[in-house]
């Protein structure tokens, strides 16, 4: 079953992710590697939602084990 995305914020990274080459995708994650300490936590999540046919958000929660802090930072803006 193919399940639509709906038009949301919350699926903007995933659009996002799944609109990136493999040169784009390389270089997001370079200069995620050059930022701050929760650049680990949004690269994981890149990957995680990459890999994903369909948004399933509980799914990243589980797989990336996410608490409360690194949550807050995968959902702030800037």
């Amino acid at each position: 079953m193919n399940k639509q995305i709906p038009n949301s914020e919350k699926y903007d990274l995933y659009r996002l992710v799944h609109s990136l080459n493999a040169q784009e995708l390389r270089g997001v994650r370079s200069y995620l590697r050059k930022g701050k300490r929760k650049s680990d936590v949004l690269i994981k999540l890149f990957g995680k939602v990459k890999k994903q046919s369909n948004y399933d958000e509980e799914r990243l929660k589980l797989e990336l084990k996410l608490n409360k802090d690194q949550l807050s930072i995968c959902s702030k803006s800037g």
